[in-house]
């Protein structure tokens, strides 16, 4: 389940100077490691002979085939035989040559190609076509079918309806021979001498069916039946299930969830038994002797309940089921070999959603420890904020798949160290930074998907967390967000969730005990965040859903009863993602800007929250997230955006020309679903960095301004070193110190959060050399404002910088 998360403007209203008429942006990634993009198979074998265990896989997304070489103590390395398979179904590592090395069949069901890999011996490979009209290959098998002493190949190929023999002629060239047309669908292809007359059948599915084919000694088979109402077999394997000294079958049922074996007599008549039909969406079946008690087990894996399982055989084939994990996200392959060399049999797992090949180390008791060999940690969501006050932003990014919240400490060079803040969130979708308990840190706030929890994380000033629970009752929870909504000097906590009451807002009471407050006529919400949209002087609440076709806005009546208000989406516009208010036209009025699957577009506000609709970017395929400030340093808003569709995920940003206007221009497309994007000047070299979270491959990133916005060194101002305000954080008030080379007109603002003005300090001439200017915590009509951090914008001469500060009370 992909799940949408929220973006919160912190510093829109950031100028700079722009000395290069194009932006360009350098990727840095935090979190280098391979990934198998949808891995749908993998294998163990001593692929390199040199006496342990490696792994095969092939996968989806990124058409790659690998093995991963284990150096004797389980530590594997990735390497890819080749990224160009155009979509891998299935492989299967044989020695195709018969020279003594292991090569590898492949089938790719986009280009309707089965191939094989020849290995010369050093694990170099080169490709061999053995056909390209296969239409939609999606099972492969290799045998000495014809009994040559050559490896042949089966397949099946649901576009065209065969089961395919390639012949080899010992030289590896193949002739097909369509030993089967199903023309309603065929799949699963598996050889075995099943009759035990010493030639090789071959069992498949079909048309609802498990079928066998006789081998007459000459490669003529007739069909026989072992099993009808099989529903949609995606795996078929055989083995003396019952030690009778005969061939068994067992299927993995995709459309009733079964895990079944079907008793041959001896004589090939096949009697059905059910092991479970517990196994949600069953993908995959192996057997082997798990425990070693000298009878079959049976191993599955199932992709709608995540399971990797094994049922253990009594003896009298009365199957017991055991857990090995729930967590192996769309479960798809299953496979069992001693991996370790231990004595003892381990399980290897192939999961898609997590693009996760794993081993679970068997203890010699049949307890098994998960060991990934890949995986991704679905980076769902990104924030930047300096976490421990040392002058350089951190990062904070959420991890779906492992239920993690880490974060980057920065060094001041942008080298960063990964750390843990929580790992206790199940499915965690949301993050979001602000000083919680206001003393002084920076605490941290978290949605979770999996146990619809709200959270915030206690920083103790040394950036060690303790989690507090804030809900359980955030049903499907999506994103989370903190603000003082209702202006009592503490930060309540706004949720979004998919299920249940959709939008909650949780009044902290001072003391951090918070009471649940549902929103009215809240639709499901997958993003929600908080600005004063009306300008009334309270905190309103917005929020999109997935689900629908319309943007929610809840107005405060400034005693926290909200009134929904409905905007309607475009034609054409569906599945909205994310939600970023912001004043993007500079009216003085806020607008606010969406990602759908369809588009990204701008609801441009005429001050009466009266709402029209403006294109930012069209054609766009599943819009994720969306965020807002002046990228390039001309003086106004422009949009930085994510695309997940699989065939063009990227991060844009869309520069501002004018008029509600934009251009396009993508950052960076080295990257699979891109889920989550923020901006900050994370370099502090005066110019905008963008920073992104990507769900499909994991990929935490942030893309370096290489070319624009930068301070010239002979500035009225040197602002990093010249501005700073003391004390930081302070309570009642702080002086703002600045030093100047010439007399200058300035201006000293002040600003919350959201961006939105406090108080102007001053507006005048200033002399040359030192000066100070004290803010006394209260904005422009003299109220005290509430504790939290502010920024201070000092423009000299038309160019300007920002600092932070912030209030504690």
């Amino acid at each position: 389940m992909k799940n949408k998360i929220l973006f919160v403007s912190s510093l829109f209203f950031m100028v700079f100077v722009q000395l290069f008429a194009q932006i360009e942006f350098e990727s840095h990634i935090l979190n280098p490691k391979f990934n198998a993009n949808r891995p749908y198979e993998s294998f163990t074998l001593d692929f390199d002979s040199d006496g342990d265990i490696d792994v095969i896989s092939g996968s989806y997304y990124d058409n790659k085939i690998t093995w991963f070489e284990n150096n004797g103590n389980q530590l594997f390395t990735p390497h890819v035989i080749t990224n160009e398979t155009d979509i891998t179904n299935n492989i299967f590592p044989i020695d195709i040559d018969s020279d003594n090395d292991t090569d590898v069949l492949a089938a790719s069901g986009y280009d309707n190609k089965i191939v094989w890999y020849e290995n010369d011996g050093n694990q170099n490979f080169t490709v061999h076509i053995i056909t390209d009209e296969a239409d939609v290959a999606n099972s492969i098998y290799a045998t000495d079918l014809d009994d040559d002493n050559d490896i042949d190949v089966l397949s099946t190929s649901s576009g065209d309806g065969n089961l395919t023999w390639y012949e080899n002629d010992g030289s590896q060239n193949f002739s097909p021979h369509i030993l089967i047309g199903s023309p309603s669908g065929i799949y699963s292809v598996f050889a075995i001498d099943l009759d035990e007359d010493n030639d090789i059948d071959i069992i498949y599915w079909a048309n609802n069916n498990v079928f066998w084919l006789e081998n007459d000694g000459n490669q003529n088979f007739t069909q026989q039946i072992i099993s009808t109402d099989i529903h949609a077999a995606f795996s078929l394997y055989a083995i003396d299930v019952d030690g009778d000294n005969d061939i068994d079958v067992l299927s993995a049922t995709f459309a009733d969830d079964k895990i079944a074996w079907f008793e041959n007599d001896g004589n090939q008549n096949f009697t059905t038994h059910t092991i479970t039909s517990s196994a949600q969406t069953a993908y995959s079946v192996y057997a082997i002797n798990v425990d070693g008690d000298n009878d079959i087990d049976v191993l599955s894996a199932s992709r709608g309940d995540n399971k990797i399982a094994w049922y253990e055989n009594d003896g009298n084939q009365n199957f017991t089921t055991h857990i090995v994990s729930i967590e192996a996200e769309e479960a798809v392959s299953v496979y069992a070999d001693d991996i370790d060399l231990d004595g003892d049999i381990d399980i290897l797992s192939t999961s898609g959603e997590d693009d996760k090949i794993a081993w679970y180390e068997n203890d010699g008791d049949q307890n098994f420890i998960e060991r990934p060999i890949t995986m991704n940690d679905g980076a769902h969501y990104i924030y930047s904020v300096d976490l421990e006050g040392d002058g350089d932003e951190d990062i904070i990014v959420a991890l779906y798949f492992v239920d993690k919240i880490i974060w980057y400490k920065n060094d001041g060079n942008q080298n960063f160290t990964e750390n843990i803040i929580a790992d206790n969130t199940d499915g965690v979708t949301s993050v979001y930074a602000l000083d919680i308990n206001n003393d002084g840190y920076i605490d941290v706030v978290s949605s979770s998907y999996k146990d619809d929890k709200i959270a915030w994380h206690e920083n103790d000033g040394n950036q060690n967390f303790i989690s507090h629970t804030v809900s359980t009752n955030a049903i499907r929870a999506q994103s989370v967000f903190a603000i003082d909504i209702d202006n009592d000097s503490d930060m309540d906590l706004i949720s979004g969730s998919s299920l249940g009451n959709g939008v909650a807002w949780y009044e902290n009471d001072g003391n951090q005990m918070f009471t649940t407050h549902p929103l009215p006529q809240a639709h499901s919400s997958t993003c929600v965040n908080s600005i004063d949209l009306d300008s009334d002087g309270d905190l309103d609440i917005v929020s999109v859903s997935h689900s629908d076709h319309f943007i929610t806005w809840f107005e405060n009546d400034s005693n926290q009863n909200f009134t929904s208000h409905d905007i309607q989406l475009p034609l054409g516009q569906y599945h909205a993602n994310s939600i970023f208010p912001i004043d993007i036209d500079l009216d003085d009025d806020i607008d606010l800007l969406t990602a759908s699957v369809s588009m990204i577009t701008l609801f441009e506000n005429d001050g009466d929250q009266n709402f029209t609709a403006c294109e930012v970017m069209s054609g766009l395929i599943q819009g994720t997230s969306v965020y807002a400030l002046d990228v390039d340093g001309d003086i106004d808003i422009d949009v930085l955006s994510t695309a997940s569709w699989v065939d063009t995920p990227a991060i844009y940003w869309h520069e501002n020309i004018g008029n509600n206007l934009f251009e396009t221009h993508t950052i960076f497309s080295d990257t699979t679903v891109p889920e989550s994007i923020f901006a900050i000047d994370l370099d502090c070299d005066s110019d905008i960095d963008v920073l992104s979270a990507s769900f499909g491959d994991g990929k935490i990133a942030w893309y370096e301004n290489v070319s624009g916005s930068a301070i010239e060194e002979d500035s009225i101002i040197s602002f990093k070193q010249r501005l700073i305000n003391y004390p930081n954080p302070f309570n009642p008030s702080t002086t703002i110190s600045f030093s100047l080379k010439d007399n200058s007109a300035i201006q000293l603002t002040i600003f919350n959060i959201k961006g939105q003005k406090v108080r102007t300090l001053v507006k005048n001439i200033f002399p040359k050399g030192d000066s100070s200017i004290l803010w006394d915590g209260k904005d422009d009509l003299g109220i005290s404002v509430s504790s939290g951090l502010y920024y201070y914008k000092l423009i000299v001469q038309g160019e300007s910088t920002i600092k932070k500060c912030l209030l504690i009370k």
